[in-house]
């Protein structure tokens, strides 16, 4: 989640931080992140607690090293599909969004 917000801040403000402090502010001005896109952060934070602690039930990591080993294992993966899935989704709207 946090990690997608930081791409899309990056991907918000291109290459202007190559051009100096000034470019910076300049594109600063022309970003404006919408209620919809800061709703879908905030989505995409709560539903990963949720997940979570559907996970910590499940497994029950207290119980012991392996159940432990299970859930940081299960925790990884599912960081790693959230993260591969957003950022295909991201690259495919922004590939039909932005001009050629």
């Amino acid at each position: 989640g946090i990690f997608n917000f930081l791409v899309q801040v990056v991907l918000s403000f291109g290459m202007a931080w190559r051009q100096g402090p000034d470019a910076v502010r300049e594109k600063n001005k022309t970003v404006d992140f919408s209620g919809l896109s800061i709703a879908f952060q905030v989505l995409g934070q709560v539903t990963s607690a949720i997940a979570y602690c559907k996970l910590a039930l499940a497994v029950q990591p207290w119980k012991g090293v392996e159940e432990l080993d299970t859930y940081i294992f299960l925790l990884s993966q599912h960081s790693g599909t959230v993260t591969l899935l957003v950022g295909l989704s991201n690259n495919l709207i922004l590939s039909h969004v932005l001009p050629k």
